[in-house]
């Protein structure tokens, strides 16, 4: 078991991270705690080999993608239901992508995933 700890200006984030045999070569699992409470879990898995910068960075940078599309999907309804929309013209997209760029949560998950990606 492997602990990378991140400390960005959102908060503190810690990935636990671990690797197993599979029965075609093996996998990384890698799950995210903010602030002590688990907040997602993505593996990874391989035939031969990683081609990552650092070990467990797929698995960990697939937990933030999650999230941040999560988070886009949640919004995205909520946009829809707020404004009564059943269809998203290219106008109304273009205003979702407007509201969702000041949302703080996405921001967070952005700086998390810069600061994985190095």
């Amino acid at each position: 078991m492997e602990v990378k700890k991140i400390n960005t200006r959102f908060g503190n984030y810690m990935f636990v991270n671990e690797s197993a045999n599979t029965r075609n070569g093996f996998k990384h699992i890698s799950t995210l705690f903010r602030d002590e409470h688990a907040i997602g879990t993505a593996e990874v898995h391989y035939i031969n080999r990683t081609w990552e910068c650092y070990r467990y960075q797929t698995s960990m940078c697939r937990i933030v993608n999650n999230l941040i599309e999560s988070r886009r999907n949640y919004l995205y309804d909520k946009f829809k239901a707020e404004k009564n929309y059943t269809h998203m013209s290219e106008k109304r997209r273009a205003e979702f992508e407007k509201s969702i760029r000041d949302d703080k949560t996405i921001a967070e998950y952005n700086a998390l995933y810069d600061s994985l990606r190095g």
